[in-house]
């Protein structure tokens, strides 16, 4: 990556170009972070947690990416968005039914004109430079099938989670999402440093969550909050991350609602908005 991105601007304060001012005000040292969205979003030629689009993303100037994980049969992190992967890909069922063996052949059908391969996180990684800033956001998507134990398949997830960070050496580097709160119960037991996002459905509940579990904070929908929970939230000491930023609008009404994080589709245009 070329640079960390770190902004704060006063009120009034005019941009080169004709660009719009905005003020940051918020507890992550008054910037915000951009991250792409599955790497460079819904709006690349590239699918969504493929190495190629995450590759981007890392090297456009961002602070870094948002990924999704799913644990596979054989307790591997691989990123995937979906719960079946008929959706996306040439493979079928599901990520836990299937070891990673398996899923290193299965090819994303959603690109006109290459095909790319499901990937592991540690594939992500290591080719991450150790001694550079970055941030990275981990989406847990929880789909047990037809696990027989749904508290082993979390404990299994868990402490797939810690032995990468503790490989990788991620507790600087990388943010937890998750909106199981068994997993992210079984998270705080094994490792209480690690930072985690409670991902809910209202603005609300992901408050009490976070407040009730002495969470890092959350991480919700641009539309489903508003720049006054966010200053609440702020006020509780909460990070907040928004997501579901689409467009070029939608980065500009994300940075005005105060965020310490934004996770775009539209990844270019909010570094040069921040610029």
């Amino acid at each position: 990556m070329k640079r960390v991105i770190g902004i704060s601007l006063t009120l009034g304060l005019l941009l080169s170009c004709g660009k719009q001012a905005y003020e940051i005000i918020n507890i992550n040292g008054n910037r915000i972070d951009v991250l792409g969205h599955g790497g460079m979003g819904y709006n690349s030629s590239f699918p969504l947690n493929s190495f190629e689009s995450i590759e981007m993303a890392l090297q456009s100037g961002a602070n870094g990416t948002e990924m999704d994980i799913q644990l596979s049969k054989d307790s591997v992190l691989i990123l995937y968005h979906d719960e079946f992967l008929d959706s996306r890909t040439s493979g079928t069922g599901r990520i836990i039914e299937l070891n990673w063996q398996e899923l290193s052949s299965v090819l994303y059908n959603t690109s006109a004109f290459d095909s790319y391969k499901l990937i592991r996180l540690e594939d992500v990684l290591d080719i991450l430079e150790p001694n550079k800033n970055y941030s990275l956001t981990l989406d847990c998507k929880t789909f047990p099938g037809n696990s027989n134990s749904i508290n082993s398949y979390l404990k299994t997830y868990a402490r797939s989670i810690k032995n990468l960070f503790n490989e990788y050496n991620l507790w600087d580097k990388v943010i937890i999402e998750a909106s199981s709160i068994q997993l992210i119960e079984e998270l705080k037991q094994i490792d209480s440093s690690i930072r985690i996002l409670y991902y809910p459905e209202n603005f609300e509940i992901g408050y009490q969550v976070a407040t009730d579990l002495n969470l890092f904070g959350i991480t919700i929908s641009m539309h489903k909050i508003n720049k006054k929970q966010i200053e609440d939230a702020h006020s509780s000491g909460l990070f907040v991350a928004l997501w579901q930023v689409r467009t070029s609008k939608n980065n500009r009404e994300a940075i005005k609602m105060n965020p310490d994080m934004i996770q775009s589709d539209k990844l270019k245009h909010l570094i040069r908005e921040l610029e």
